[in-house]
């Protein structure tokens, strides 16, 4: 029995079986080892992708089931690039302004 959270990063690049494996586990929240041998999930999933989900589901390159097993919660964060431009830009016009006091 594990007790433990798990994080799956970049989800969008698992292959249709590493897929078909996922949603059984999410499911079932179990995994089987061996004929006799399984390991319980008692903890939370997390999961993140870099690319919009919806959109690999539309082009048939992810699971319907699987993401819909997923969107229990979304959020959705800029990306870091975005952020930083936007965060330099601002300081570097303050600067500039500052400057010309």
């Amino acid at each position: 029995e594990l007790n433990q959270n798990i994080y799956f990063d970049r989800i969008e690049l698992l292959t249709e079986e590493a897929q078909a494996v996922l949603f059984k586990i999410v499911e079932r929240r179990e995994l089987n080892l061996a004929e006799e041998e399984k390991i319980i999930f008692n903890g939370r999933f997390f999961f993140s992708a870099e690319r919009v989900l919806l959109e690999k589901v539309k082009e048939l390159k992810f699971r319907k089931d699987l993401f819909q097993k997923l969107q229990l919660v979304r959020i959705d964060l800029p990306s870091l690039n975005n952020v930083l431009l936007s965060f330099l830009t601002k300081y570097v016009n303050v600067l500039i302004f500052l400057s010309l006091l």
